[in-house]
């Protein structure tokens, strides 16, 4: 029996990355990253201004951390679905 490895990042999978750079980091220097979870989220129809203020790189990188913070259950949510990189 062969078995078959997804090897693209599952959402679940992505966020826990992500979050742990944003801490580490701040989200300033993952922005590229944010906006792969940003549009996961999106993609699976969760628009919203706590999506918009993450996105929105002239707020301030605190205001944007919380509003990924916020974020996390509601991506958690939407499932542990691949996304493309």
């Amino acid at each position: 029996m062969t078995t078959t490895t997804n090897t693209l990042p599952t959402l679940s999978s992505l966020l826990d990355d992500v979050a742990s750079a944003i801490a580490r980091d701040g989200i300033e220097r993952h922005e590229h990253d944010v906006a792969r979870v940003a549009s996961a989220f999106g993609a699976a129809g969760r628009a919203g201004p706590v999506l918009d203020l993450v996105l929105d790189r002239s707020q301030p990188a605190v205001a944007r951390e919380r509003a990924f913070g916020r974020l996390t259950p509601e991506l958690r949510a939407v499932g542990a679905r691949s996304i493309a990189a």
